[in-house]
């Protein structure tokens, strides 16, 4: 008897102090909160956005119980929108924005400045289908002006002039959504020049034309402080990148149109920040910097800024009340946090039929997403 109620009292024992150490920890046998997130853009150029969601996606998930799914939805059968008339960019966008909240994304970044231009007529329209969803709609200029506020700030603060070079396509440069921004946020007086319009052969066909486009503006601020925002608008690049134009081509054609814009602002000095505010532009930031430091334009100070970063924060930050009471109450081994960053790893839905051409660039421009699922589908009824 004194044998089996000593047997009897280490199985107590054991359960009730080397057991609990056993049991899961209780955040870790709740099920993860899921996040769908969704980026757009006409073509590839949002998928830059998509991928800084992913490079930011393993300190949110070490931190909180939640698992991430992000898909780039791609406009490519009407790509490119920065030639299109708003009205035409904001019903396409619509219809975009429309297809990743039906598939059941919770936030969608516009990751693509020409469209963004036209986020108030987007939001209108989601606004009347779907009531609940305004928020979860988001511009990619929103969370860009501040990064560039923020750059200008600290250069004004010991210099009377700041200079700020837009790189976009010419539905944004036309809009002057990036002067006017600047200027209500500083609560500056803006002053806009004429557009110059470059007519030049199309880099595919040169019996067609297209244009750059080229502006000037500034925002005179208090304590007689200046910005100068210079626009260039290139007619070719983003179909180039969408098409897959050889390397040489948009080598050759890249560094004649950043001389050409060069030369048409006759600068003495260098410039304070280049935007690049076209999703697509990144793939040719090291052309762009080369041939500005060559042409004395650029130096070790000037400041380069991409955008797709800053949209991801935004869009985490737009959901952030799904997650913030989901704090880990354990550390996540490497293998689990590995898994869900592959789950994490974006897929692409377009509308076009350049299924091989857009898993070809995703393998060039990131090699290590090489097998990132490109699906085709109709995003709508659209002609």
């Amino acid at each position: 008897m004194a044998r089996m109620l000593l047997a009897f009292v280490v199985v107590v024992l054991l359960n009730g102090c080397c057991g609990a150490g056993l049991q899961p920890h209780a955040g870790q046998s709740l099920p993860p909160v899921q996040l769908d997130l969704a980026t757009f853009d006409s073509g590839f150029g949002g998928f830059f956005t998509a991928k800084c969601m992913l490079d930011q996606a393993p300190e949110l998930l070490k931190k909180y119980n939640v698992a991430i799914s992000i898909t780039h939805y791609g406009d490519s059968k009407h790509a490119p929108y920065g030639n299109k008339p708003p009205s035409e960019i904001a019903r396409l966008t619509g219809l975009g924005v429309e297809k990743a909240l039906e598939d059941g994304a919770e936030v969608v970044a516009i990751a693509c400045n020409t469209a963004s231009t036209q986020h108030p007529a987007v939001i209108e329209n989601i606004k009347q289908k779907y009531p609940d969803k305004e928020h979860s709609v988001l511009s990619i200029i929103t969370p860009t002006i501040g990064a560039v506020k923020e750059r200008l700030d600290k250069l004004l603060a010991t210099n009377e002039t700041a200079t700020l070079a837009i790189f976009a396509t010419p539905a944004t440069v036309k809009s002057m959504t990036y002067p006017a921004k600047l200027a209500d946020i500083y609560q500056g007086k803006l002053e806009n020049g004429d557009i110059q319009e470059i007519r030049q052969d199309d880099w595919k066909d040169s019996s067609r034309q297209t244009a750059n486009f080229v502006s000037r503006s500034l925002v005179r601020l208090p304590k007689k402080k200046t910005i100068f925002i210079y626009q260039f608008a290139p007619g070719n690049w983003v179909s180039m990148i969408e098409e897959g134009a050889l390397q040489d081509v948009k080598q050759r054609i890249v560094q004649d149109d950043v001389r050409q814009f060069l030369a048409r602002l006759s600068l003495d000095h260098a410039l304070s920040v280049v935007g690049l505010f076209c999703t697509h532009y990144p793939v040719f930031k090291g052309l762009i910097a080369k041939e500005m430091m060559a042409e004395k334009a650029a130096d070790s100070s000037t400041q380069f800024v991409e955008q797709g970063d800053f949209a991801a924060s935004y869009a985490y930050a737009a959901i952030y009340s799904q997650y913030k009471d989901k704090v880990r109450d354990f550390t996540v081994s490497e293998q689990e946090l590995a898994g869900l960053v592959e789950r994490a790893k974006p897929k692409v839905v377009i509308s076009g039929d350049n299924v091989s051409q857009t898993q070809n660039l995703v393998r060039t421009i990131f090699p290590e997403l090489k097998d990132v699922i490109v699906v085709n589908e109709s995003f709508s009824s659209a002609p």
